[in-house]
């Protein structure tokens, strides 16, 4: 068989949608398959969406040196309105600005007669072309259930994303110490867990992994930590490097992943699931609420930096409940089928 897998990529910036291309393609080539990747660079702009999209529409992956494609995989919008007869979807995400974040803070198209009818070509468009693929595969719960509200396509089942690299997490010792690793930015809501430091009662540290995107969003969360007098129990550590980020992830106590209506697990859940570290999350994060389950694998509260700030006095408080917890966050990625062989087997089935 050979297949292509297609997907927009931000250029410049190494993010998931890159991890997750480089990955698929390298599991696929150690099960054999002949496999070629198309990476398209997409600005993402609200305006500038519907001419990328008819660009793509445009592009012909049917062949490839006279010889046919068998299988065309998609995975980041707006990827799946390239053609083919075999076409199938592994649907990351919608331009959220155009569905689930419209209307609130985090809207990016205006409520103007332009914004009203973009946004209108967009999921109109979304939605045919969608519907054109054999069949489509949401990242999460929460995506199937967008895809079923916003384009009335029901999914083909759910395929979580497996981390990359795996083996090299492992569990280390029991830090003094919780860490959250993600970009500095609104939507992960690093806001809320400084904010929690205020009313925390242990004697532990929360360790804030990432770097500024916009650079203003890391500013305010300083300014933050200097009018509450948190210097000595909040640690900024900025961009660190893999091996950093793994010993990091082995030696805290647990966690954080605190972002608003999550499209995915997030990779620092699952690296946390690998690591062994229970995830503590809010009951709005959205995709983490699939695997976490409250007082088994992690904890999931209320959104608000009280009830977080007790979760991590709970956590620090009974150190033999929590290295339990991080015990049954490992078994959870059998028992949701995150792994290359469940996701490659689906997708070329």
């Amino acid at each position: 068989m050979r297949v292509v897998v297609a997907s927009t990529y931000v250029p410049f910036i190494k993010g998931g949608t890159t991890v997750i291309i480089d990955s698929l393609e390298a599991e696929l080539r150690k099960r054999r398959v002949e496999v070629d990747t198309v990476r398209i660079p997409l600005r993402s702009a609200w305006f500038e969406l519907p001419e990328q999209m008819l660009a793509m529409r445009c592009l012909d992956l049917t062949q490839a040196s006279g010889q046919p494609i068998d299988r065309l995989i998609t995975i980041r919008y707006p990827a799946y309105a390239i053609p083919h007869p075999n076409k199938v979807n592994w649907f990351i995400h919608h331009h959220r600005g155009a569905y689930d974040l419209w209307g609130t803070e985090f809207q990016d198209i205006p409520n103007t007669e332009l914004g009203l009818h973009t946004r209108q070509m967009i999921m109109a468009a979304d939605t045919r072309y969608l519907n054109e693929a054999q069949k489509t595969y949401a990242l999460t719960k929460l995506i199937a259930d967008r895809l079923r509200k916003f384009n009335q396509i029901e999914a083909a089942g759910v395929l979580y994303s497996p981390l990359p690299d795996s083996d090299r997490f492992y569990c280390g010792e029991q830090g003094d110490y919780f860490l959250y690793t993600a970009r500095l930015t609104p939507l992960k809501r690093q806001n809320i867990a400084v904010e929690a430091m205020r009313y925390t009662k242990g004697n532990f540290k929360l360790v804030l992994a990432g770097t500024g995107d916009p650079p203003e969003y890391a500013a305010t969360l300083k300014s933050l930590v200097t009018r509450y007098r948190l210097e000595q129990k909040i640690v900024f550590t900025d961009w660190i490097s893999e091996a950093e980020k793994i010993k990091l992830t082995a030696d805290a106590l647990a966690t954080l992943y605190v972002a608003y209506d999550e499209d995915g697990l997030g990779y620092s859940t699952l690296e946390s699931l690998h690591a062994r570290k229970p995830v503590l999350t809010l009951h709005d994060s959205g995709g983490p609420n699939e695997i976490i389950q409250d007082g088994v694998n992690g904890l999931t509260v209320p959104p608000t930096p009280q009830a977080l700030a007790a979760a991590m006095d709970q956590l620090w408080a009974d150190k033999r409940r929590t290295l339990e917890m991080g015990k049954a966050a490992h078994q959870s990625i059998a028992e949701h089928g995150i792994t290359w062989d469940h996701l490659i087997e689906r997708l070329l089935s």
